[in-house]
């Protein structure tokens, strides 16, 4: 069942598309021989690949290789047999290469399908885009000291798998079935991610794009720590802000909006 929103400017359906991210289950990272045990001594898990020093070339971990395509015939997807690492450049104080290596044109798996099982009894089939791999990046810590921020490479080049939806989600009750219960747990219960509750919140985040009208405009909400699925349920609530962005925007392109949601509740505003 669709969740609908009335705004000014009529009924609004809320359309969700989910980019779930998870830890590989592996005991190194992705493209060096580091350990990826959580809880170690800050900047003690991190080889000079992860550190980025020069003429170190990085090497693919097989296992992580191994556990995306179990996953992907999990989700009874198809597994290419060429795939592609492209380098995603950005600039993170905690990302010594100055890029992260991810996959984007040719990734590891393509389409697939998740079942949902809702608290209904119905059943509704997600559609899967991709799953592919990428390095995490480290941790910027800004609490240890009152003008200063530290940073732990620990989980620099862990591997995580991100699944891509379709955008197949129409309420936030589906949305919260298929991140907090379904694809997630799909991947600890086939042993190829590791559980959220053993592993640091950076890996349980979303990405949701929710939409009015495909041709006139988008709001996107992010969720960067815990991945409650009663947060979810607060999607309804930006959606009724679409109309009001929309009055705000010009007819023939309307403003998009980032909104994040903090772990105390509410949403504020990002950027444009």
């Amino acid at each position: 069942m669709s969740d609908l929103v009335e705004g000014r400017t009529g009924t609004w359906e809320v359309v969700i598309g989910l980019e779930v991210h998870a830890q590989v289950h592996s005991s190194a990272k992705l493209f060096s021989g580091a350990p990826t045990a959580f809880g170690a001594e800050p900047n003690t898990n991190v080889s000079l690949v992860d550190a980025a020093m020069p003429g170190m070339l990085p090497v693919i971990n097989q296992e992580c290789v191994d556990q995306a395509v179990r996953t992907g015939l999990g989700l009874n997807a198809e597994i290419n047999l060429v795939s592609v690492y492209d380098r995603k450049n950005y600039f993170y104080a905690d990302l010594p290469q100055g890029y992260q290596i991810s996959q984007f044109k040719q990734p590891i798996v393509g389409e697939g399908v998740l079942r949902l099982d809702m608290p209904d009894g119905s059943v509704r089939e997600i559609g899967i885009e991709r799953l592919h791999l990428e390095q995490d990046a480290g941790k910027s810590m800004h609490d240890q000291h009152p003008s200063k921020s530290y940073i732990d490479l620990n989980r620099t080049g862990v591997a995580l798998m991100e699944i891509v939806s379709k955008p197949d989600m129409r309420s936030a009750a589906e949305a919260a079935a298929f991140s907090g219960h379904s694809a997630r747990h799909f991947m600890v219960c086939f042993a190829t991610a590791v559980a959220p509750a053993f592993s640091p919140p950076r890996y349980a985040k979303d990405e949701l794009a929710l939409c009015g009208d495909w041709k006139e405009g988008m709001v996107s909400l992010y969720s960067s720590e815990t991945l409650e699925p009663v947060r979810l349920a607060l999607l309804a609530r930006i959606m009724a802000d679409v109309d009001a962005v929309l009055n705000r925007a010009s007819k023939m392109s309307a403003e998009a909006k980032t909104r994040a949601l903090p772990v105390a509740g509410g949403w504020s505003e990002l950027g444009s």
